[in-house]
């Protein structure tokens, strides 16, 4: 019989939870452009952004970025029920 073994759980305390430009106003003070897969240096951009973002993360004791969908968050604050689709990041320290 092949044993399986678990994982262990992650603890959420300081959670950033919003839409991509509310997460981008949170972290940098301003709305910062996301680049689009299509652009020549998609993937050299985007590792960079991340790279602040966890910077910016870890200055203001955030250990986790959840990303929803404007509507989806609106949903949210009104009712309170956690939707199934959120882009979740979970930052080790």
């Amino acid at each position: 019989m092949e044993q399986f073994q678990l994982t262990p759980r992650v603890k959420i305390e300081a959670p950033l939870i919003g839409g991509g430009d509310t997460v981008c106003r949170v972290l940098f003070g301003k709305i910062i452009s996301v680049p689009e897969p299509e652009e020549q240096n998609f993937l050299k951009q985007r590792l960079a952004l991340d790279a602040r973002m966890k910077h910016a993360t870890a200055e203001q004791g955030i250990d986790s970025i959840n990303i929803l969908h404007p509507a989806t968050f609106a949903i949210l604050r009104q009712t309170g029920k956690i939707p199934r689709s959120i882009e979740s990041n979970v930052l080790n320290p």
